[in-house]
């Protein structure tokens, strides 16, 4: 009777609760169980012990105990879901307040590890039912993970610090490297300062480097003011003692010699050469006073660029002063032996930015400018040559590269013959002109016009010879309009073709009686 009593009470579980159960014995709790379901239970027995029934009665129980026992679980799974959300409530309150400490001390892994720990152990059985993960425990984590990463740099930083930089150079570089890709991290006071003095170490070494770098390098090209700055830098930086120092001092002292010889180089090239083109010029050439000075440079040793560059120079400036001697001077005929002198290897940038040097060279490309512009446009004005005048004027739109005095001269020669040039130009293009329209247009006046302004241009087979035909054909036609300065025309006739005419003659009325002219006299 028990038995079934506390087998088949769900049956009192209904949609809207559980019905309330009066009965105090386990007989009368049978009874009213079997009474709730409302089926038909006639033929069940209840003894004082014991409940008999056959299978069907049987199937039926156990069809409603099943029914009954999914309601069951459904309420028992709610108050039990209901009762763990309300334990793992209370233990994320519990583990909060240390996870805020964590990461409100930021830079503390010990604190931060110590945090998670007691979370972990707190409500690491709920974890399992609940997938959710308190925001403070995955702040925490991710301050974890970077403090872990600050930590190993940290290690690095103290390992490699108390290292010599020079000969540890590129683990410093590394570390240091490192530490600057989590200076955003956080990290306590002394992290923080043995990163900034681990980064100071390597900026100081990659300065002396620099500075030992730059004094070798000044040394071996023989720079004075590169030399005093890198020296006063190696002072600043605590490397006084060091051997590109000493050796920076020694060149330093060494240019202070070679200053002298460079003087006397400028000196020498001060006199005796042309800068600046006069008549007289050529006569005041003197190179006597540069061998002096080129055994003294050559036995000196230029180290300095200023003092190579015055020793080529002076070099330089003997050949062309003996060939600038002996080349015609007057006129604008090639210099063939300066332009070869120019060509060879020993010419440089350096070489050309000296005044006597660049001088010489500018000269000789004026004289091909006067030759092979100049010339040919002063001929082409004397001929009349109108293509020759259009193309060179055009020409003096793009000036040459050459220098102030070369320029001046140009400019002066230009200026004269472009102004005649014009004039000319203007002449022939007017004549071309009137040609072709009283061709074109048979006007005996306008013929007359035409021939007589090509007679002030004087065209022949040399001069404006491109006029030459039109100016034929307008002398023919106006000599076939037989034009007779006094008199009357008594006849007209077209004599130059004897197919189309006779007549090898015509009869003239004048004030002397009549004149008869033949057709050779005509034309």
């Amino acid at each position: 009777m028990q038995e079934f009593v506390r087998r088949y009470k769900c049956l009192a579980l209904k949609d809207d609760g559980w019905l309330p159960l009066k009965s105090k014995n386990n007989k009368d709790l049978a009874v009213e169980l079997l009474e709730i379901t409302k089926q038909d239970f006639s033929s069940v027995q209840i003894g004082r012990t014991q409940i008999l029934y056959r299978a069907p009665q049987q199937r039926i129980l156990e069809l409603l105990r099943n029914l009954s026992l999914e309601r069951v679980c459904v309420i028992s799974q709610s108050w039990t879901r209901m009762m763990l959300t309300q334990l793992f409530a209370r233990r994320l309150r519990q583990v909060r307040p240390g996870l805020l400490a964590a990461l409100k001390a930021e830079h503390d892994l010990e604190k931060v590890e110590e945090a998670l720990g007691y979370a972990s152990e707190v409500i690491s059985t709920l974890i399992q039912v609940f997938n959710f993960q308190l925001y403070e425990i995955t702040q925490c984590k991710i301050l974890r993970e970077k403090l872990i990463e600050r930590k190993r740099v940290t290690a690095l930083l103290a390992e490699v610090f108390p290292k010599d930089p020079e000969s540890n150079f590129d683990e410093l570089t590394e570390a240091v490297r490192q530490g600057d890709e989590i200076v955003d991290l956080p990290g306590n006071p002394q992290q923080i300062k043995l990163y900034q003095d681990t980064k100071a170490k390597l900026e100081l070494t990659i300065n002396r480097r620099a500075t030992r770098a730059d004094l070798a390098e000044g040394t071996q090209n023989a720079e004075k003011q590169r030399l005093l700055d890198g020296i006063q830098r190696a002072i600043e930086l605590g490397i006084e003692s060091c051997s590109e120092v000493a050796a920076g001092r020694a060149m330093i002292e060494r240019i202070e010699k070679e200053e002298i010889v460079v003087t006397n180089l400028k000196i020498a090239l001060g006199t005796g050469g042309i800068v600046v083109w006069t008549p007289d010029a050529q006569q005041q050439l003197n190179s006597s006073g540069l061998d002096a000075v080129i055994s003294e440079a050559m036995k000196f040793g230029m180290k300095t660029a200023e003092g190579k560059t015055l020793q080529n120079v002076a070099i330089f400036a003997k050949k062309l002063r003996t060939m600038l001697a002996t080349v015609e001077w007057d006129g604008s005929s090639q210099w063939i032996s300066i332009e070869k002198l120019y060509e060879s290897d020993e010419v440089t940038e350096d070489l050309l930015e000296h005044p006597e040097v660049a001088w010489a060279h500018h000269e000789t490309q004026l004289r091909n400018r006067i030759r092979d512009v100049l010339d040919p446009l002063q001929i082409a004005v004397d001929t009349l040559n109108e293509k020759v005048m259009t193309q060179t004027l055009k020409s003096f739109e793009d000036p040459p590269d050459l220098g102030a005095d070369q320029l001046q001269r140009l400019q002066q020669k230009e200026n004269a013959l472009s102004a005649t040039a014009a004039e000319a130009l203007e002449l022939v293009k007017e004549a071309k002109t009137k040609l072709v329209s009283s061709i074109e247009s048979e006007d005996e006046a306008e013929l007359a016009d035409a021939i007589e302004i090509c007679q002030r241009c004087n065209v022949s087979d040399s001069v404006a010879v491109h006029l030459l035909e039109r100016y034929a054909i307008a002398q023919i036609l106006w000599a076939m309009k037989f034009h007779i300065v006094e008199g009357t025309r008594g006849e007209v006739g077209l004599l130059l073709d004897e197919a189309l005419a006779g007549a090898t003659s015509t009869v003239m009325q004048g004030e002397q009686g009549d004149i008869e002219l033949g057709k050779d006299t005509i034309l």
